[in-house]
């Protein structure tokens, strides 16, 4: 590049626009202010290295600190090979996070991410690279489900733009922006088709497939036997009574188990895990504000199935795992156990007390992290927020907005035998203006995308409800038949507090004066399989056909070629980068010769027989004038003369010029698909 700080400002911008999404999508949305600032460290130290070549020499010093503690060198490499291992298992999903492997993973990031950036600015070629690089970055952390990387896109954009208009030499004449329109044009149209763009599409489909590699963004981190991947929604539902826990409590309560928060239509994803390593007998900081007042309930739980997930009520304040193992939780307080075979623990969650008055002058000016609650998928029909809007036409704040909601839905139906909704309907509107029946599946759906159009952030919650009455003296038996949903909502200075608007349960009783939960009116027989079940394996969840279903679409065929040509322009330009990189400048002056002599050949002006190097280059001077290099080319030639930087650097400026010459000629279609092929 032409100016030493238009380099550096270009590096330290594109760096930060990257490296902000990728460390998110590693160490978390709430280390932004961490990842900038060791973003603008490492390129600092990238381009200094870079810029003062004598620091290079002092790499040396890292092979002699080997040699002399030579005997730590067993443990480096342990630890090495340990984190190489953590990587690949946090990428595929079955390894939690870990922030000391999470902080080493962001920083290797940003020093290849630095190192790319600036070695493709000094070689003058950062528009075509550094733009496929960033947007393919960007691409894969928008449709993994980092909400950030979204914004970064179209920050990067107007980054690349920039780029553009400064290699043009700014809008100095009017081809230069004609040039940059159309370029502008082209990148804001890919920004625009960016995912989650896509979702209108229904590629969601290949969510499936990609929550086998991604795990960690796209469905569970650990592998769980309390729900798939994702959950479809809908169907008649069969009873089974087998028990899968013995719980010892002083009280009946509802076990929380799973969180889900993207709503697309047909069923729940988890978008996001984000796990915390705990050790065993460790204290839980409680899941609502830490001035609201609660009470604690102490449980014993003992799983007659292999799994990782831990049960609680409400939220929990300690866990003892009898393994004395690690235990994983994530954003929404949903945990894991370390050891896949844990049968029994030891919980104590937190009962708050609310303050109903103050509840509902919470308001609906919520925190940035809790947004994404507000999720609806883009083809939900507008009549579901309009019937919520009646029902709470009456009411000004969002407590009794969910209140007036919960009870709507509570004079609905109770029903098994609910069929599945078509194929062509959304769930939701389906149950509420056609069906009007259901079991609790369909009530907590509803109930969570109604509060949703109201502006209010809800999410859907799995588990289990226990009987109302002990087996005997403190002792519950939890039956699969009683694996229940339900839904949580978000109150500023508050918390998460919980609804349940499925008719025959009373809900929660969140009042400082009643020493029970909940009241069950009647004891209803909740169907199998509402939630995955305790007793599955995880052999048979990895092998769930919820994973792996992919069907193919008329956006397929349209997809497909245009991976394959992308692939096939990657794979070619990096061939291309890693042949120029072996040249000697001998080399180098004859591929540039040639690559001048292709581009006049793809024009019509093609060397005649008998006619010597000098004489074609004399007969295209009208074309473009290329008398200044001949001597050049026929010294290295003929006089095997070893050139110099300056006779190098003319070749290429000279092959730039016939790129522009071919462009003005050939047009912009052409010039970018021999370009893209590395054919001119």
């Amino acid at each position: 590049m032409k100016s030493l700080r238009a380099r550096l400002i270009f590096t330290f911008l594109i760096s930060l626009i990257i490296d902000i999404p990728t460390g998110v999508s590693i160490i978390g949305a709430k280390s932004i202010p961490v990842i900038a600032a060791a973003s603008l460290l490492i390129t600092a130290v990238v381009v200094i290295f870079s810029e003062l070549p004598f620091l290079r020499k002092s790499l040396v010093l890292i092979p002699i600190s080997f040699i002399i503690f030579y005997r730590y060198i067993p443990s480096v490499i342990r630890e090495i090979a340990a984190f190489l291992i953590w990587t690949a298992g946090f990428i595929y999903g079955d390894y939690p996070l870990d922030m000391r492997y999470a902080f080493i993973l962001m920083v290797v990031s940003c020093l290849l991410i630095a190192y790319c950036t600036y070695s493709l600015i000094q070689e003058k070629k950062y528009v075509f690279y550094i733009g496929l690089g960033g947007f393919s970055i960007l691409a894969a952390q928008s449709y993994i489900g980092v909400g950030i990387a979204s914004t970064a896109t179209l920050i990067f954009a107007l980054a690349l733009i920039f780029l553009l208009v400064y290699q043009q030499g700014g809008f100095s004449d009017h081809y230069s922006t004609l040039w940059v329109t159309v370029l502008t044009i082209f990148i804001f149209s890919i920004t625009y088709f960016m995912p989650p763009a896509f979702e209108p599409f229904e590629v969601d489909k290949i969510k499936g497939l990609a929550s086998v590699i991604f795990k960690n963004y796209t469905a569970s981190g650990v592998n769980s036997e309390s729900g798939h991947e994702y959950v479809e929604l809908g169907g008649p539902r069969t009873l089974n009574e087998n028990v899968v826990m013995r719980v010892v409590s002083p009280e009946s309560t509802y076990l929380r188990g799973r969180v889900y928060d993207e709503y697309d239509g047909r069923g729940w994803h988890k978008t996001e895990y984000r796990w915390n390593l705990l050790q065993d007998n460790s204290h839980i900081e409680p899941d609502f504000d830490e001035h609201v007042s609660f009470r604690s309930i102490v449980q014993e739980v003992t799983k007659y199935g292999p799994g990782e997930t831990i049960y609680t009520a409400y939220s929990p304040l300690w866990l003892d795992l009898n393994s004395n193992s690690v235990f994983y939780i994530d954003e929404d307080y949903e945990i894991r156990s370390g050891n896949t075979g844990e049968r029994s623990y030891e919980v104590t969650s937190a009962i708050p007390y609310v303050d109903f008055e103050k509840l509902k002058r919470s308001g609906y000016d919520y925190p940035q992290d809790i947004r994404k609650y507000l999720q609806l998928p883009q083809g939900l029909p507008t009549r579901v927020g309009d019937l919520a809007t009646v029902i709470t036409e009456d009411v000004d704040n969002p407590y009794d907005k969910a209140v007036a909601l919960q009870d709507y839905l509570r004079s609905l139906t109770y029903e098994l035998n609910a069929p599945k909704p078509p194929a062509d309907r959304d769930f939701a509107d389906y149950f509420l203006f056609d069906l009007k029946e259901g079991y609790c599946t369909y009530f907590a759906t509803a109930m969570t995308v109604m509060l949703r159009t109201q502006g209010i952030p809800a999410r859907y919650v799995e588990g289990y409800v226990m009987p109302p009455e002990p087996d005997s003296g403190t002792v519950y038996y939890v039956r699969n038949s009683m694996a229940h949903a339900w839904v949580e909502v978000y109150f500023n200075d508050f918390g998460w507090m919980s609804f349940d608007p499925t008719p025959l349960y009373q809900g929660f009783d969140y009042s400082p004066v009643s020493g029970e939960l909940y009241t069950i009116t009647d004891n209803p027989a909740i169907p199998d399989n509402e939630i995955s079940q305790e007793t599955k394996t995880n052999e048979e969840i990895k092998s769930s056909p919820d994973l792996m279903t992919f069907e193919y679409s008329p956006y397929y065929w349209l997809l497909t070629p245009l991976f394959i040509c992308l692939i096939v322009i990657i794979i070619t330009h990096i061939k291309a980068y890693f042949l120029m990189k072996r040249l000697s400048k001998t080399d180098l002056v004859l591929y540039y010769n040639n690559r001048i002599v292709n581009i006049l050949k793809r024009m019509d002006v093609k060397i005649e027989n008998g006619e010597t190097m000098r004489e074609y280059f004399t007969r295209v001077s009208e074309t473009i004038g290329l008398s200044d290099i001949i001597n050049i080319y026929e010294s290295t030639l003929y006089g095997k003369k070893v050139p110099m930087d300056d006779d190098v650097d003319k070749m290429r400026i000279k092959y730039e010029d016939a790129l522009k010459v071919y462009r003005k000629k050939m047009g912009i279609l052409f010039y970018l698909a021999g370009r893209a092929f590395e054919l001119i």
